[in-house]
């Protein structure tokens, strides 16, 4: 009876200490785990898309105004409370790709294809968004202008088409 005692705490140690061992390690894993997530933003730096540099030409008028180009760059203007949706019509037959610049980042905030002859309000998982006067919208390649400058403000929401946008 004692050589069998013996053997059986020798076992019933044996297996506390892997025990002991799994709790240690996956008390490791969870540690290395935490300081990674807490400090991804340093191991994987966020890059902020700058606003595109439009070439445009000064005037329209003269060979000599259209050689002579300044650069265009977004900047946010002044917030002046005016929140809502904002609608978007194409009045082409073809689609056209409108981006919405946030005015906090200077940085795209999301795109949406409109097509020929048609009109939506713009969403984000199928919830038409919200956004103050001092937002950047841009139509295609073209200029990033401000939404305040290009729409219409119409029953507290922003009315946005090639009419508006090129005027």
């Amino acid at each position: 009876m004692p050589v069998s005692f013996a053997l059986e705490l020798k076992d019933k140690m044996r297996s506390a200490h892997k025990i002991q061992i799994i709790i240690a390690i996956i008390g490791l894993i969870s540690a290395i785990s935490v300081a990674i997530i807490a400090n991804w933003d340093k191991f994987f730096p966020h890059k902020v898309k700058s606003p595109p540099i439009v070439q445009g030409s000064q005037s329209e008028n003269t060979k000599s105004a259209q050689a002579k180009t300044t650069t265009f760059i977004y900047t946010p203007k002044q917030f002046d409370g005016r929140v809502g949706k904002i609608f978007v019509k194409n009045t082409s037959l073809y689609p056209f790709k409108v981006t919405l610049w946030h005015p906090d980042s200077e940085s795209i905030f999301r795109s949406w294809v409109i097509n020929g002859t048609s009109k939506k309000y713009l969403s984000v998982n199928g919830s038409a968004i919200s956004i103050g006067n001092d937002w950047g919208i841009q139509i295609g390649d073209s200029q990033v202008k401000s939404v305040d400058d290009t729409s219409t403000w119409t029953n507290n929401e922003w009315r946005v088409s090639q009419n508006t946008f090129f005027k």
